[in-house]
């Protein structure tokens, strides 16, 4: 191969939020030396977080809908529970190692999720997440799964590779605890959870290090879950203290977390010696968790609801022969990781993939896009004994709800999982229909579930069906639902019905009953949008204020209160808020075009005209950006008329 070397990690879970403080206080030197080295940016999810749809939309490059990896179980009617996590069979596009390998270049993947059974080729080495999931009290009980491993001549080599938590020494875990002599280890639940996770990581690091030093393939993909798995316990506990936490605890914990980057920054040294000088570096995360006041308890993400806990952007940080020093890179998303790896590697783009190469990053544009045969991986069933360890570690993780006793109980949940979900997916795609048929179906299922009612009325409101929608939100309060999005929505309704009071009302009582946490934060800005269409600006202010005072980095919020100083001609205020928005996410192309006209509005003509252009370079063809360069023609032609006119007028005087 010609190309240099390629080494993916994807730090699950990482955050720039903790990520920068750490690399300024030097306590990630390997990381620092890459982001110094390299380009970094924000990566955005742009249709999901959770896990494991956002893992396989940068595996991938493809939609969620498209990659078919919606929830993490299906349906599995003649298994021993009733469904079954996701696997690679279910996974409707290859990942980006499998175009890699088809186009004959060494690779191997290690720790992802959903590659399960581990299928690979001669020159592609897999090896699943399962290969980490222990059984049994100790690692002589834990029975290997020659399913995690692609190549059956490694089984045994790997099969002693593996860490049990059981072996997990008291000097690997007192690098992460402060004050441990406070701390009852035979009994404290969470010494046993992070006795798990540094076994589930380190297995998996003896792997990827292995396969890196053994094998030396061209391209390397490695998925480290460490920061996401201890972020869901002990995020809580970090400075500044939240008040269910006690101070004994924040003294014992505070710490975790930082423990869990300082050890990704000492694998990431390991990592990069075997990829050797002159490989490129890729790492990413597919999303970051929530900070300060809006952080999770973990009873609230109990349930499968570990997802409330994350947020948008991910980290993006590469480094190598070819890839800019010290840049930024704007407008990335989840979609474009695997185009960009494949770009870095020379290799055409196959048609499924959404998304496109980072030009920030590459200069090399693939002409084609080529697919190959989706190389799925087993259908059978998997072993009943590997079933249960496996299910074990995602609902320990928080990734799954807790299971019902029976199997027809378990299939009912499962089934409604995935419809929900998809019904989801579809109405932040804009697929409405869609949305609807899943929810019909969803309802057929489970005629009593409440949020099938809301996403219905959601749908039926954007497709202009405002008798319907109020049917649905009629029958979700007879439910029991009375909350903010219900009034929002009524709110919506009446606007279709052309009764502005009404709507004004409702979306008042939904900023009332909003709650102050990050879904929040987005209701009320979404409540400020729809005010200001009601031209009710001081109302919109307020509701903007107010998803700020729940978070500060609310782009919508902060976009938002740009534009009520902009149509109050404010244009000094307005410019302030809409950069501030920009520094949360560059790729807003209406927020471009608004702060275009704040520039306008201060005689900034030339800044104007730029921003407007940008705008357009994003979404061309947006009216808004389009009538801002034609005020800015005018003006042009204005001046240079006038100009003419005076300097005949300074002739005629002359003569």
């Amino acid at each position: 191969m010609t190309q240099p070397r390629l080494l993916w990690i994807n730090l699950q879970g990482a955050d720039w939020a903790l990520v920068q403080p750490l690399v300024d206080a030097g306590a990630l030197p390997r990381l620092a030396a890459l982001i110094e080295a390299g380009s970094i940016g924000k990566l955005f999810a742009g249709q999901s977080l959770r896990f494991p749809t956002a893992a396989m939309t940068l595996a991938t490059g493809a939609s969620p809908l498209r990659h078919g990896i919606v929830t993490p179980l299906v349906e599995d009617s003649s298994g021993p529970v009733g469904a079954r996590l996701v696997e690679r069979r279910d996974l409707l596009v290859p990942p980006v190692w499998e175009h890699v390998a088809a186009a004959g270049v060494s690779c191997a993947a290690v720790g992802w999720p959903v590659i399960y059974p581990a299928t690979g080729a001669d020159n592609l080495l897999v090896v699943s997440d399962s290969f980490a999931d222990a059984s049994g009290t100790a690692f002589e009980t834990w029975p290997f799964d020659p399913r995690t491993v692609s190549d059956p001549d490694l089984h045994a080599v790997f099969s002693d590779l593996r860490l049990h938590p059981g072996d997990v020494s008291a000097e690997m875990v007192l690098p992460f605890l402060d004050k441990p002599e406070t701390i009852d280890s035979g009994s404290d639940e969470r010494i046993v959870l992070l006795a798990r996770a540094l076994a589930r990581t380190l297995t998996l690091h003896g792997a990827a290090t292995w396969i890196a030093e053994h094998r030396t393939p061209d391209f390397l993909a490695v998925n480290v879950d460490l920061v996401d798995f201890l972020s869901a316990t002990f995020l809580q506990y970090r400075a500044p203290r939240m008040g269910h936490v006690s101070r004994a605890d924040h003294a014992r914990f505070a710490n975790v977390v930082e423990g869990a980057y300082r050890t990704f920054d000492m694998m990431l040294a390991t990592y990069l010696e075997l990829a050797g000088e002159g490989a490129r570096v890729v790492l990413t995360s597919d999303h970051g968790h929530q900070k300060g006041a809006l952080r999770k308890r973990p009873a609230e993400m109990r349930g499968g609801k570990v997802h409330l806990a994350y947020r948008d952007p991910g980290i993006l940080c590469a480094a190598g022969p070819g890839i800019p020093e010290d840049r930024l890179v704007f407008g990335a998303f989840q979609t474009d990781v695997a185009p960009t790896l494949l770009a870095l590697l020379g290799l055409a783009l196959p048609p499924e993939m959404d998304g496109h190469p980072i030009s920030d990053l590459t200069n090399h544009v693939p002409s084609d896009r080529r697919g190959i045969p989706s190389a799925q991986g087993s259908a059978t069933a998997p072993a009943p004994e590997t079933v249960v360890p496996r299910l074990l570690a995602w609902t320990r993780a928080g990734y799954l709800p807790d299971l019902p006793g029976n199997r027809d109980a378990t299939r009912e949940m499962t089934v409604s999982m995935q419809l929900e979900a998809l019904a989801r997916l579809s109405i932040t795609a804009g697929a409405h229909a869609k949305a609807l048929a899943h929810l019909a179906e969803l309802l057929d299922l489970a005629p009593g579930n409440i949020n099938a009612h809301v996403l219905i009325a959601q749908s039926q409101i954007e497709l202009g069906q405002a008798e319907d929608a109020a049917t649905a939100l009629d029958i979700a309060e007879g439910l029991g639902s009375d909350n903010a999005m219900v009034d929002f929505l009524r709110g919506r309704i009446a606007q279709l019905r052309a009764d502005a009071e009404t709507a004004k009302a409702h979306f008042s009582r939904a900023a009332q009953k909003t709650e102050k946490t990050a879904e929040g934060s987005r209701l009320l800005a979404s409540i400020g949008w729809a005010q200001l269409r009601l031209a009710a600006h001081d109302a919109a202010s307020s509701s903007f204020k107010q998803a700020l005072s729940i978070d500060g980095a609310s782009t919508l919020a902060l976009g938002g209160l740009g534009t009520v100083h902009l149509g109050r001609k404010q244009f000094t205020q307005a410019l302030s808020y809409f950069q501030s928005a920009l520094k949360g996410a560059q790729h807003q192309p209406k927020v471009h075009a608004r702060r275009g006209f704040a520039l306008l509005g201060l005689g900034r003509l030339g800044e104007a005209r730029s921003a407007f252009e940008t705008s357009l370079s994003l979404a061309p063809g947006l009216e808004l950006a389009a009538e801002g360069v034609r005020q800015l023609d005018q003006i042009s032609a204005g001046t240079a008329i006038e100009a003419l006119l005076q300097n005949w007028r300074a002739a005629e005087m002359e003569a």
